[in-house]
Formats: structure tokens, sequence, C-alpha cells
């Protein structure tokens, strides 16, 4: 069993270092030689499951890794064996259980070498649930302007939406320029059948948790508040196979974590201190868009796990951005006039909602759903076009009359931190002739790819 196991290990090894300083992907610093002996200990015990034959095993794989580490001549920060095998050990007396998954940073402080700084040069691996447009995609490309050295690729996405994969598959390609796979239905998805990966990401269906939903949670009727049991499943799944991706990113509202839902999020965080990613494994934030650079009022929950754990001192509120841009700055240079409602629209408008005037100095929204101007020149939340919550009021021309007019596709986009410039002649994405509805929907469904970029910086950085 254990040497079954030692050679899938030198198996992934081998795959995975191509020079002399690279090795399983990682360049090695001089701060990351006794993590990594430790981390091949850690995987005895947490990713083959083999706590009877640890020991043996651990000594296997230490000697395997030192050695490896020698003869490619990589900076060792002692050339004492014994003394780190000593060390180590001091460290982990007691069994290998899920509770001891803090001796990582034990290990770590013990040795006097506090958090470790890898520098990636093999690509992070990224599959993309509930992908939508790609908002994930859309905020690498962002994370790798700010940070060239890191390398990532698209391996796979899940999308049962039609409109919303070919969407994706219009904008993000492999390497060689083809569309990558779409794995459909996450409900049907097997861990042994996907690609191996590093990170997911995933934005599961938050209407079941949205004040703008039915709040159903786990009991929604159409099933989307079970999506959260389904990504956890295929992380156990991949657990079986050693292969549980290092890193996770998830988004909903922020009603997840609060009152009648609190027992499914305290059940996330069980399940993933369970599988191995640290006693207190989810980092959490409610981030505003608005705080970004971007002018909507659009607070998400993000979320972010480590497998073995987060460092010490990490979060994930990135430094807030000082800007004075409004929504304003992020209209159509010429909006089509199809947009535009005609002055009975505007008049029964005024009457349903009971507003006096629609006249503004500045271009300002209209919050149908709370019935008033935001007079702060910010969007309110973008969202699917059913709701119908979102309407632009522009600065009246020559005659006085009140302009009133629907938020066009690429301001929407705009709103959602993609580079359209307002003449319309640049934009970053492709829609691929969908309709108004169908792109509105991706939209209010989707990922503020600025946020996300800043967001994927601020983590890469402290890890």
């Amino acid at each position: 069993m254990a040497k079954l196991i030692i050679d899938k290990i030198r198996d992934k090894v081998k795959k995975y270092s191509d020079n002399k300083t690279n090795i399983g992907g990682y360049y090695i610093d001089l701060d990351s030689q006794y993590v990594i002996a430790y981390e091949h200990f850690r995987l005895a015990s947490i990713g083959f499951g083999v706590p009877h034959d640890f020991w043996d095993l651990g000594e296997s794989i230490f000697d395997f890794w030192f050695d490896t580490l020698k003869s490619n001549n990589a900076t060792i920060v002692s050339k004492d064996k014994e003394k780190l095998r000593q060390a180590i050990y001091t460290e982990m007396k007691c069994e290998p259980t899920d509770e001891n998954m803090k001796v990582r940073r034990n290990v770590i402080d013990l040795l006097g070498k506090g958090c470790c700084n890898l520098q990636r040069n093999r690509a992070i691996r990224v599959f993309e649930g509930f992908a939508g447009y790609g908002g994930a995609s859309f905020g690498l490309k962002r994370l790798k302007e700010q940070m060239p050295d890191i390398n990532y690729e698209v391996v796979g996405y899940s999308e049962i939406d039609k409109f919303a994969s070919e969407l994706f598959d219009a904008n993000i390609k492999d390497a060689q320029g083809n569309p990558i796979r779409n794995w459909n239905d996450i409900t049907k998805i097997k861990g042994e059948d996907l690609p191996e990966f590093d990170m997911f990401t995933g934005g599961f269906p938050c209407q079941p948790f949205s004040s703008a939903g039915m709040q159903k949670g786990t009991e929604d009727p159409y099933g989307r508040g079970a999506m959260l049991g389904h990504i956890i499943r295929i992380l156990r799944e991949l657990k079986e196979l050693g292969r549980l991706p290092l890193y996770l990113l998830l988004e909903n509202v922020k009603g997840f974590t609060h009152g009648k839902f609190q027992p499914i999020h305290d059940q996330l965080i069980k399940d993933l201190r369970d599988l191995g990613y640290g006693d207190n494994p989810l980092a959490k934030a409610v981030l505003n868009s608005k705080d970004y650079g971007i002018p909507q009022n659009r607070e998400r929950l993000w979320m972010f796990a480590k497998l073995g754990g987060l460092p010490d001192g990490f979060t994930l509120v990135p430094p807030k951005i000082e800007s004075d841009v409004k929504m304003a700055d992020f209209l159509d240079n010429k909006p089509d006039k199809s947009l535009y409602l005609s002055d009975e629209q505007i008049a029964h408008l005024k009457v349903k909602h009971n507003i006096p005037s629609f006249v503004v100095d500045t271009p300002l929204c209209f919050d149908v759903y709370n019935k008033k101007i935001k007079k702060d020149g910010y969007s309110i939340t973008i969202t699917q076009p059913e709701h119908n919550s979102l309407r632009v009021i522009e600065v009246p021309k020559k005659d006085g009359k009140e302009i009133v007019r629907k938020m066009s596709v690429h301001e929407q986009f705009r709103l959602m931190g993609f580079r359209i410039s307002r003449d319309l002649k640049n934009c970053e994405i492709d829609f691929n002739g969908q309709s108004y509805s169908q792109l509105s929907k991706r939209a209010g469904n989707g990922w503020d790819v600025n946020l996300v970029g800043i967001l994927l910086t601020h983590i890469f950085k402290q890890i």
C-alpha cells in the first residue's frame, strides 16, 4: 500500500518537475524547503488516507524529496537531514487527523521561516463552475496584467444555460484558440471524469439566498440552492483521488451568511474543514463594486479557501480605490433610440411610483423597486431584466422635456467592469449577436470582472 502511494507521488513530481530550479510546478525559494518536506508528510495523512502506514510512508517521502532537491541543486536551508527530520517529528507527535491541519503553520513557525512565498511557474489550472460569461476568466486576465509572473489555464467550465455557454465560448479559448470543454450540469459531474485543476471558482446560484429571490435556500423548488452541495460532493470525490484543488473562490449574495441560511453557511465551513482546508477554512468579505472604481452599488459576498489553511494575517479585503466616477461617466455617447420611453410611458411611471419630476441636472439612476431617484450618482445593482428595476434619467434638452430610458447592454457590461469605450469602438467582450434580454440576464447574473481582477491580485500577493 505504502509503495503504491509513494509511486503515485513520484509520478506526480516527475510530471511537474521540468528543470533544476522547478519542483512540482514551483520555483523553490530559500524559505520553502522545509515546507515542501512537510507537505508530503501531510499528503500521507490527508491526501491518500493511510494513517496506519503514516510514519514509514512519511519517512520515505521525506527522503525522496530531500534527495530530489539535493540532486537538482536546489538551495536547501539546512544540509542536515536528521535535524530537519527531528524538527518535524517533534511537532507531529500525535496522529495525523483533521484537527492537526494547523501543524503546517506550526512547522513553519517552529523552523523560524515564516510563510513561504512561492513564485509559480506552472500555470494555475482553473475550473470555472456556474461560469456565465466567464467572470473568473476575465478576472484572471486582469490578474495577469498586474502580476505577469502568474500563469493560468482554464481547463474546463460548467454552465447549463445555452446562451451563457455560447457567450463563454465566444470569448474564452484555450492556448490554441479552441473552445474549452463545458461539463454542463454540475449535478451530473463526477470528480473522476474532470481534468486536474488547481482552482475552482463558482458563484453558485444566488437567487435562493437573495432578497430579490424567493429565499428558499436549499429547499428552493428549482433545486438551485442545492448546487452548493454538489460543489462539496465533487470535492469529496477529488479528495479520494488525491486531487483536491489548492484554491477555492466562491461568490454569493451577502444574505448567504445569516438568518435562516446560517446553517447552510455553517455546514460549508464544516465540510471544508473536513476536506482539509484548515481549521478556519474560509476567508469572507462583502465587497461593493462602487468601492473599486465601478459606479454600481453591487454588494457580493466573496469566499476563499486554500488547501491546508490560509496564511496568518490573510485578508480578503483589498484596499479601496478612491474614485470620483459616477454612473454618468459610464453611459453611451449615443444610446439607441429604442431604449427611450415615450411621453406616455414616462407619465405612467411618475403616477405609478409617485415621482413629481424626472428633471435632473446630471444623468441619474431611477430605482424602480424602491421608487426613488438615486441622487448619489451611482447605479443600483444590475439585475436580471424580469426584475425591471432600473431606468436611466437623462438631462432634458432645450425643450425641457423629461428623458427616461432603459440602460443599454454596453452600459450594463461597462458597469460589470468590462472595458468598453463610450463610443463603442472598443469592446473587450464579444456579445455573439445575442438579444438585449439574454445579454441583460448575463449581466444581472454575472461577476464584476474589474473587482474579480482586483480581488485575485490581492489574494495572490498574499499566498
